[in-house]
């Protein structure tokens, strides 16, 4: 691939559109409704959640795996551009050039984009605006408690997240649907071969967002996907707000509870908050009256 097939210097091609395509292949749009979770340290991000309804984006330079979002990048001769990529070939004048200029054109391009991945700018330039929300498939992981919820003493929020709406079937939805995108573990690391040939925006959002170490699969992670506005506090749906899980270890109960009694006032719903345990007997937390869900179809 070219650093942009649009022209456009560090920049593969608009992260909203390639988060669109891949939605549209992925199988999400036979689903009514999806389930997922995020752990939460018993502290201001918690208590925004339910007051704000807001939640936080965090750019990549910021993940606790230094290879996430990082893949491997991999310069290659631009042989035969001319054929892979007829677009970025008239439209760095290529076709307007003979000889010893076109070569001496298309060796300065291979020189700035060698020096784009080596000095790690190329990848700063797909990264820039964007930010990710990291949320969980399941609520009662031991090691997601102990890492990403205070060590039990924070909670767990559940998100209800609805697909088949209008607004999502006519691509009207934005990163505050929470419209999660499933990784992928794997033991090798991506590799993204630049090459001059066009952009496969499913193969790169695959490898730049969904792809970590299999070392992480515990997580069993699902993203939503900001392309734009960097990384912070933004608002999401409200409405997508469905429950509460506070941890083993949580001490303030009552204060929690009266958040989420205040939220679903304003939501005109109730959102019920359960309290996890550690089960007596084996390894597990066990969240009483708690009804596990599956994504529905």
């Amino acid at each position: 691939m070219t650093e942009c097939d649009s022209g456009e210097k560090g920049c593969c091609c608009d992260l909203f559109i390639m988060v669109e395509c891949y939605i549209q292949i992925s199988g999400l749009k036979m689903l009514k409704y999806i389930y997922r979770y995020k752990y939460l340290s018993n502290g201001k991000g918690l208590r925004s959640l339910l007051q704000n309804r807001d939640v936080k984006f965090t750019h990549p330079k910021d993940f606790n795996d230094p290879f996430d979002c990082f893949p491997a990048v991999v310069h290659r001769d631009f042989t035969d551009l001319k054929t892979k990529n007829p677009y970025v070939y008239k439209a760095l004048g290529l076709d307007l050039l003979k000889g010893a200029q076109r070569i001496k054109a298309l060796a300065k391009m291979q020189n700035r984009m060698k020096a784009n991945i080596d000095s790690g700018d190329f990848l700063q330039g797909l990264l820039a605006e964007a930010s990710v929300l990291s949320l969980a498939k399941m609520p009662d992981s031991i090691l997601m408690w102990s890492h990403y919820a205070q060590y039990h003493q924070g909670a767990v929020v559940e998100f209800k997240i609805p697909i088949n709406t209008p607004r999502f079937f006519n691509g009207e939805y934005s990163y505050a649907d929470l419209i999660p995108l499933n990784v992928r573990y794997e033991k090798d690391r991506p590799i993204v071969v630049m090459d001059g040939s066009t952009t496969d925006r499913d193969l790169i959002l695959d490898q730049l967002f969904l792809t970590k170490s299999e070392v992480w699969q515990y997580e069993q992670e699902s993203r939503v996907i900001k392309n734009e506005g960097g990384h912070g506090v933004f608002p999401f749906q409200q409405e997508l707000l469905n429950a509460v899980i506070l941890g083993a270890r949580n001490e303030t109960a009552d204060e929690i509870k009266k958040l989420a009694q205040v939220a679903g006032h304003e939501l005109g719903k109730t959102i019920p908050v359960f309290q996890a345990v550690f089960c007596k007997k084996t390894y597990k937390v066990k969240i009483p009256k708690f009804k596990f869900k599956t994504d529905e179809r």
